[in-house]
């Protein structure tokens, strides 16, 4: 797996995430391996569905749902990390196209996301509306707190 970043401007980056087969796969076959022990199938005894017959008629959404977890657990690790301030969740962007993937076991993934700089964006907007005299370190410090605070208030 390889998660990079990069500055668009002041404000807002990109987040790079490719996942490989490599990356996915042992928990893919897993979950396929937990929802064949819970499935109750006509025709099986519950929880003796083979999981090929899973694999067969769930594999692709659970392929899906757990590329999404482990890209938002990535993600999350990388940004901590790294030391990342950010202002809420890194977004999707819309440019990925879903359609470029059959969605089976042995593809690359490659996922672009959003995120915006926390204090940046802070101080960016404060300039501009002349509330803040970008010098003042006491003032830096003093929106650090508050915006780490309502960070954490928010999370809760």
């Amino acid at each position: 797996m390889n998660i990079s970043h990069q500055n668009i401007d002041d404000i807002n980056a990109n987040i790079q995430v490719e996942i490989a087969p490599e990356d996915y796969n042992p928990q893919v076959d897993k979950a396929i391996k937990d929802q064949a022990k819970q499935a109750k199938l006509p025709g099986f005894r519950p929880g003796m569905v083979p999981t090929g017959h899973i694999k067969r008629l769930y594999g692709k959404a659970i392929l899906f749902d757990e590329i999404n977890k482990i890209i938002n657990d990535k993600i999350a690790e990388y940004i901590s990390e790294q030391k990342l301030e950010v202002l809420g969740q890194p977004l999707p962007k819309e440019e990925d196209k879903d359609g470029q993937y059959n969605w089976d076991f042995k593809d690359t993934f490659n996922f672009d996301y959003e995120i915006v700089w926390l204090l940046n964006s802070i101080f960016r907007s404060l300039t501009r509306l002349n509330l803040l005299n970008t010098t003042s370190k006491l003032m830096r410090k003093l929106l650090l707190n508050v915006s780490k605070t309502c960070v954490v208030a928010m999370v809760k």
